[in-house]
């Protein structure tokens, strides 16, 4: 009897070992998803969906400029590699695409496609008259395993606490022999990185910081190393960046949201 009732128990332990064993691989079979999430995925380097919007200030315009952007590819890969917006890794169609008010494609518009056919890169830009035009909610058809997208970055944009408005031609001014700092924590918020960038028609600096920098600066001998001490006009370009992602049926989605300012700028001695 007592033999019987261990031959019964292995029975048992070995039934739920099969049981817990099966129901492990059904969901390792089972496509991932998760909720929207900010910052970069796990594996930047297993991305499947890049999807970018970029909102531009220049002192020279009374409109704000949005640039739109995103490419798809499969197998999964760094597509941040593909920021410069021309290289040929992108192979996946899904279909008409719009970032709020804006569509990237629609039929045969906005497509770009290589003499091979293997690109597929999907772009917008256009002038801005209203920030109510200005919504990161995500939308295209969908094409196999990329699932049908209608999705809010909840985040929104990175936001500068002060801003010239659009069309205000006013000038920042960098003195060379004292060096010069820009308050990223006084006048920009919601951002993962920030681009600070001097530039005149052939010359430029830049630096980038985390959202942890107070300031970026630039010392008097680096200006003056890039400019020289005469006195010039020039542009101060500020980029603030922030990221999403978001895995929906097994697909990695990375969102790019950005807000860039541009002024003039006078050097002086």
């Amino acid at each position: 009897m007592k033999g019987l009732m261990i031959i019964q128990l292995c029975l048992v332990l070995a039934f739920c070992s099969c049981t817990k064993k099966k129901k492990n691989q059904e969901e390792s079979l089972t496509p991932k998803n998760t909720e929207l999430k900010n910052g970069f995925p796990e594996n930047v380097n297993a991305i499947d969906g890049y999807l970018y919007s970029s909102v531009t200030t220049n002192y020279y315009s009374s409109y704000d400029f949005i640039d739109n952007y995103c490419a798809f590819n499969e197998p999964s890969t760094n597509l941040t590699a593909g920021y410069d917006h021309f290289v040929n890794t992108f192979n996946v169609f899904t279909g008409n695409i719009s970032v709020g008010n804006f569509v990237l494609f629609n039929n045969t518009s906005n497509l770009f496609s290589n003499n091979n056919g293997t690109r597929l890169v999907y772009s917008n830009s256009t002038s801005v008259q209203s920030n109510s035009m200005i919504n990161p909610n995500w939308k295209f058809n969908g094409n196999g395993p990329f699932f049908k997208m209608d999705l809010n970055i909840t985040r929104n944009f990175p936001i500068f606490t002060f801003f010239y408005n659009s069309g205000t031609n006013v000038y920042d001014t960098v003195k060379i022999s004292k060096g010069f700092s820009y308050d990223v924590s006084k006048n920009i918020s919601n951002y993962d990185s920030v681009v600070v960038n001097i530039y005149t028609n052939n010359k430029t600096i830049k630096k980038a910081a985390g959202a942890d920098a107070s300031t970026i600066s630039f010392s008097s001998s680096e200006l003056n190393a890039t400019f020289g001490t005469n006195s010039y006009y020039g542009n101060t370009r500020i980029m603030a960046f922030n990221y999403s992602n978001k895995t929906i049926n097994g697909k990695v989605y990375l969102f790019e949201l950005s807000r860039k300012r541009i002024t003039n700028v006078i050097f002086t001695n």
